[in-house]
């Protein structure tokens, strides 16, 4: 295993670990505290996902670290970073921002069904009824999940 593949699945645990502090950070201004007469609040399972994401972060950085210091220097240099794929990295994070201005503006339907696209183009997919399809019945289902079965109302936005 190249010693450079390893330094970058330990930044990816460091970025979980980072994810998971500002997750943390946020949930208590994010989640209710109210219990409803019982012990558990509406911020329980977002502190556990944290908890939890951290302790994943911990885990993989730490593993990734010791595989490093145990393995001998490469020999190659290292490969140039692939200018597509830092495109396709901004233009992800640029669509998941739009995202979530989209949500607040045309609602959640309308969003996912511009966005779920988006990412599938993004990530490769070109089988063009599997796009229509996931895009239709993802935002859909989700709907029906949230809104009618568990009653808890997804963001309608100015438009919708």
């Amino acid at each position: 295993m190249k010693k450079q593949i390893v330094k970058q699945e330990f930044i990816v645990g460091l970025c979980v670990m980072l994810i998971a502090l500002i997750y943390a950070i946020l949930t208590p201004f994010q989640a209710s505290g109210y219990t409803e007469g019982n012990s558990i609040s509406g911020r329980a399972l977002p502190m556990c996902i944290a908890a939890l994401l951290g302790f994943l972060g911990t885990f993989h950085s730490y593993n990734n670290w010791k595989l490093y210091r145990s393995l001998p220097p490469d020999r190659e240099a290292p490969e140039p970073l692939d200018t597509g794929f830092i495109k396709r990295v901004v233009l992800y994070l640029l669509a998941a921002c739009a995202y979530v201005a989209g949500i607040e503006y045309i609602g959640f339907i309308v969003s996912s069904l511009a966005i779920i696209p988006c990412f599938i183009l993004l990530s490769g997919g070109r089988n063009k009824v599997a796009l229509i399809a996931t895009s239709v019945v993802t935002p859909l289902a989700l709907y029906v999940i949230f809104s009618i079965v568990m009653e808890i109302y997804l963001p309608d936005g100015l438009l919708i």
